[in-house]
């Protein structure tokens, strides 16, 4: 869809923004045509000409200044439902889809794609109004001179034609630009959240700069190509309206009897038809690009609506009510999807079952498939072959989401929202003791529905998270390397003193864990290598 379609794509607003433009322009050529009427008659123009003139530019101005703002009312109510339509997207899609997509490509479509069409608005407006004044004035200029409209109409049909195949070609460059600011972003993201590593290595930092001035040379690249190719076209167009005049006022008179009177006239008309041909592709540029913006976004939207991107049904099934039971894969694996040509990195198959009020600390080095294990464990991976059970409940597309309740998670790139989503009307009493437990009174406060302070340390923004999983106070509990970045006697706390509380509370607690002094604080201890479970000691052996 085009931005001109997205603009007249709201029902019962294409007459009406078709009709106010082609009044606008009716109105700009009967003007026209009085102030050529009144230059030619010897005597002073009449009261009447005066008044239809002044009707006639209120009238353009009213329908113009209604079109440009209808336009623009429908174009911002579309991209306000194709973002809330996104959005709701992303919410639904798969978390291994949205992995795939990357944050990178999400964030230009919904930002800067979106704000090259907003300014784009104005340009639709300009190109319909154009388009009707130039139909009329060349009307005009056939009821004037039906020669001069034969010479002249062949040779502007013939410059828009060669100037929309330049079009075209600005077209394919957006595109080739808007998939190289992607990279762009990409790499801006990856300096921001990896600051501290590349000041850590001048190396690294060296590389990545340069890394990031061959983004930013690209985008030069392609813009410099894209501004020269439009530059060339508006050069064009002004060297063809030099061919028409010429045409008109040399070549014209010899073969055909032009009244000397009338030969002026002409010449305003002709400039008049350029100037407002001129004014539409002046803005066509922005059309352009919004419209490859536009392709952008429809893009990233049909990739949420892929193969194997199908979100989970808005009405599930809750078989559990709450009470989970025992959580167990049978045979599951999980495989990603190969890249470059390596063998694609699989884990499983597995078989292991979790209690009620069972402690399970997993462990494993980099790379052995900890993580993935607990988001096929908590149903944000759906298995590629076995099943994941919970009370002897297999989890499916229709249960997936409630199954999903049940559990509460930490991952060890956790993201703390700005306010407590799910839990805005939440009581502080309740938010109080918490943070008198997890030793942050003092530190932040809890008012409106949001952590007055979060640029805290890393353990201590885990605890928050942690406050916000017991709030939830669901039965399954979830964390990867939680303790990490904690210090000793809060680590120490967190083993001896949390982690059985939970348990009597009937708590499944499932956590990623390094550290061995406190395996005896486990039920069980599963360790991992190579994307497969290796053993599985009690606690204490």
């Amino acid at each position: 869809m085009t931005l001109l379609e997205l603009s007249l794509a709201a029902h019962g607003q294409r007459a009406a923004i078709f009709l106010a433009a082609t009044i606008a322009g009716v109105a700009n050529a009967l003007a026209l045509l009085l102030v050529n009427q009144a230059a030619q008659t010897p005597a002073s123009p009449g009261v009447v000409t005066f008044v239809l003139f002044a009707l006639a530019v209120g009238v353009h101005l009213a329908a113009a200044r209604w079109t440009s703002h209808r336009i623009n009312a429908v174009i911002e109510g579309m991209l306000h439902r194709i973002k809330t339509r996104i959005v709701e997207k992303i919410e639904r899609a798969p978390l291994r889809r949205l992995e795939d997509i990357g944050t990178a490509e999400v964030y230009d479509r919904l930002t800067e794609n979106m704000s090259v069409i907003s300014a784009a608005t104005s340009a639709v407006g300009v190109v319909l109004q154009s388009a009707s004044i130039f139909v009329f004035a060349l009307c005009y200029v056939a009821w004037l001179s039906p020669a001069t409209f034969a010479v002249l109409v062949p040779m502007q049909l013939a410059a828009l034609g060669l100037y929309g195949a330049r079009m075209r070609v600005a077209g394919l460059m957006l595109r080739e630009y808007n998939a190289r600011r992607v990279r762009f972003f990409d790499l801006l993201m990856g300096l921001l959240r990896g600051a501290k590593e590349i000041k850590l290595n001048r190396a690294r930092s060296r590389e990545v700069v340069e890394d990031f001035a061959r983004a930013s040379a690209s985008l030069r690249d392609v813009s410099v190509r894209f501004t020269v190719l439009f530059d060339d076209s508006i050069l064009f167009l002004t060297c063809n309206l030099y061919v028409v005049l010429a045409a008109v006022v040399l070549v014209l008179p010899k073969y055909v009897a032009i009244e000397a009177t009338m030969l002026p006239v002409l010449l305003a008309v002709v400039l008049f038809v350029w100037g407002n041909m001129e004014a539409g592709l002046a803005g066509y540029p922005m059309y352009v690009q919004a419209n490859q913006a536009m392709a952008a976004i429809a893009a990233l939207e049909r990739r949420f609506d892929g193969v194997g991107t199908r979100a989970e049904p808005e009405e599930e099934q809750d078989p559990w009510g709450g009470v989970p039971g025992r959580i167990e894969l049978v045979e599951a694996e999980y495989e990603y999807a190969a890249t470059s040509g390596e063998s694609p990195f699989r884990v499983g198959p597995i078989d292991l079952r979790c209690e009620p009020g069972e402690v399970i600390f997993i462990v494993g080095g980099n790379g052995s498939g900890k993580s993935t294990l607990l988001k096929v464990l908590t149903g944000l991976y759906a298995p590629t072959r076995g099943a994941l059970r919970c009370g002897a409940v297999a989890i499916e597309p229709a249960n997936v989401g409630a199954y999903r309740e049940l559990c509460s998670v930490i991952f060890s790139d956790f993201h703390l929202f700005s306010r407590t989503y799910g839990q805005l009307d939440v009581d502080p009493a309740r938010v109080q003791p918490l943070l008198q437990q997890m030793q942050l009174a003092g530190k932040t406060a809890f008012r409106d529905g949001r952590f007055v302070r979060r640029d805290l340390s890393t353990g201590q923004r885990k605890r928050l998270a942690m406050i916000l999983t017991l709030l939830e106070d669901r039965p399954v509990l979830v964390l990867d390397e939680w303790p990490a970045d904690q210090d000793p006697e809060f680590r120490r706390y967190f083993y001896e003193q949390l982690l059985p509380a939970w348990r009597r509370q009937g708590k499944t607690v499932i956590a990623v864990s390094h550290d061995d002094r406190y395996f005896h604080c486990a039920d069980r201890v599963v360790r991992m290598e190579y994307g497969r479970i290796r053993s599985v000691t009690p606690a204490g052996g």
